[in-house]
């Protein structure tokens, strides 16, 4: 019954996206064709490599979601295939049904837990259809999060119950399921302290917990040499700011950013595919909204942990999975909240996905012990009436969201409008833009990200391009220049300068343009040593050098 609503749900809202094509981070995923073609033989290579299969200190392994990839694009060409189906459309159809049996199990495993039945399917019904999941449907390798939860609430599941009467069996199927969780995303490893208390400390089900943590731990090892696997070195500052910042930082800014998230859960408006610099900068203060929210609902939830603690040693109605989900929620927005330790990127909204499982579940849980102490059947039609009111409004916010993926534009735009000052995504829309020979525009979203960071490498590249269309080669070169210079900048960069280098320098006239553009620059920008090399190289530049 809860996936069949779940599916149900889950169809009305995503169904459309179904051929969509590929976007953002699916792009660059599959651009390695050849990795993605493996034959059933060779899928056991996912074990020995990092989730991008680059030599990396990434920190991601995640072998059991490229798996389910692989598995489902290998199943989907040994079918035949429609001319009109883009080849999204079974891959986006598997993370829909993953949403759907994440959302299933989550109300199951409430139920488990002592919510009543209405409660289990309003879980159910709120997972399937909160708009902040919608990353999670409709990017392929966003699975991972869903992925992730399904094993942990099925592990949880298996555990939920009177703890002397796990069986062997059920501990080990537990663990397995725990296993694969973690196999599919490493924000799994948060959820251990959650399980271990829905074990109930029964020696059988730690046992197998710990063996699947075991199990991971040996397979990251393996594959990064230590348990971590991640550099913050090779972290670019542009998709994390606070990798260098100290610990104080690190925690004003991280408490923040648990109230921006917070905000969205509970009023999902403004939502975007990118939070990098500068939509959220580190913060060096504790005067801000978002960190007072943070705050506020940090101590308001070790407050209401530690009363479902109390009330789970009397076995009060809908306290187990009110401590079940505080854990689950607390543990798994730490891990990446940057501060016991930077991660990859500052946030994300798929990376909300399980505390805001456990925010629902707790609620559930609450709820649940509160009308069992008032005891009104009126009370419960007003609580059940307010509970549909959300699942249908987060259903047609969820549905306006979906029209965002329709392609890479209309998904960057969507993210312009709520996050202008992200410098990745005014870069990605002018590299957009300019795809679609639109230089114009593109030349003003690659000024506007290298206005909000000038060491930028991405903004300049697709600046010069557009200004070598207008027959502006000097500064067409200048910005080729700073592009192959800019922090973290790649091969190709250095191999498009010294190309252009070696033929437009030869003529006087473009030598004096890069001379004078490049001095302007590092004019207006006196505080960067990239501009300043630049203006130095300009200066050889004059003296006959090329």
């Amino acid at each position: 019954m809860l996936f069949l609503v779940a599916a149900a749900l889950v169809a009305a809202i995503y169904s459309r996206s179904l051929h969509y094509p590929l976007t953002r981070d699916d792009t660059a995923h599959f651009a390695d064709v050849a990795r993605w073609q493996r034959p059933p033989a060779e899928w056991g290579e996912h074990f020995r490599e990092e989730f991008w299969a680059k030599e990396t200190r990434s920190g991601l392994y995640r072998p059991l979601t490229a798996l389910t990839i692989q598995a489902q694009r290998w199943a989907a060409e040994q079918l035949p295939k429609a001319a009109s189906e883009p080849d999204s459309f079974p891959l986006r159809l598997g993370n829909l049904a993953l949403l759907a049996a994440a959302a299933a199990m989550a109300g199951w495993l409430a139920s488990r837990l002592g919510v009543r039945r209405g409660g289990a399917l309003a879980v159910a019904a709120i997972v399937a259809v909160h708009p902040l999941l919608a990353e999670d449907a409709l990017e392929i390798v966003s699975r991972s999060e869903t992925q992730a939860a399904l094993g942990v609430l099925l592990s949880a599941g298996l555990l939920a119950g009177r703890s002397e009467s796990i069986s062997w069996s059920r501990g080990a199927a537990a663990g397995l399921a725990f296993l694969f969780a973690l196999g599919s995303k490493e924000g799994a490893f948060a959820a251990f302290p959650a399980l271990l208390i829905v074990a109930g400390g029964a020696l059988r089900p730690a046992m197998a917990l710990g063996a699947a943590l075991l199990v991971a731990l040996v397979g990251r090892v393996e594959v990064f040499g230590d348990l971590v696997g991640f550099d913050p070195a090779k972290t670019a500052f542009v998709d994390n700011p606070l990798i260098d910042a100290p610990l104080v930082t690190r925690a004003l800014t991280g408490i923040a950013v648990l109230g921006r998230q917070l905000t969205q859960f509970v009023w999902p408006e403004r939502l975007s595919v990118d939070w990098s610099y500068a939509a959220i900068v580190p913060l060096d203060s504790a005067l801000d909204p978002f960190f007072a929210i943070g705050a506020v609902a940090l101590l308001l939830g070790l407050g209401w942990l530690a009363s479902s603690w109390r009330r789970s040693a009397h076995d009060a109605p809908g306290a187990g999975s009110e401590r079940f989900g505080l854990l689950l929620a607390g543990g798994s927005w730490f891990l990446v909240s940057n501060i016991a330790r930077p991660v990859g990127t500052v946030m994300g909204e798929r990376l909300f996905t399980l505390p805001a499982i456990g925010i629902v579940i707790a609620l559930a849980g609450w709820s649940t012990g509160w009308l069992a102490r008032l005891r009104g059947r009126r009370v419960a039609g007003l609580v059940g009436l307010v509970a549909i009111t959300a699942i249908a409004a987060a259903g047609v916010r969820a549905c306006v969201r979906v029209a965002d993926w329709r392609d890479g534009l209309t998904l960057y735009e969507a993210a312009a409008a709520v996050a202008p000052d992200s410098a990745r995504v005014q870069a990605t829309l002018a590299h957009l833009r300019f795809l679609r020979q639109q230089p114009k525009a593109a030349a003003e979203h690659a000024r506007r990200a290298i206005e909000l960071l000038p060491d930028y490498g991405k903004p300049h590249t697709t600046l010069a391009n557009c200004l070598l269309e207008q027959g502006a080669v000097g500064p067409s070169l200048a910005h080729l220049w700073l592009a192959a210079h800019a922090p973290g900048a790649s091969s190709d960069s250095t191999a498009e300068l010294e190309r252009a280098r070696a033929t437009v320098l030869k003529d006087a006239r473009v030598r004096l343009e890069f001379i004078r553009f490049a001095r302007d620059l590092a004019e207006r920008h006196p505080a960067s040593s990239l501009y300043l090399d630049l203006a130095v190289e300009a200066e050889r530049v004059e003296r006959g050098g090329s």
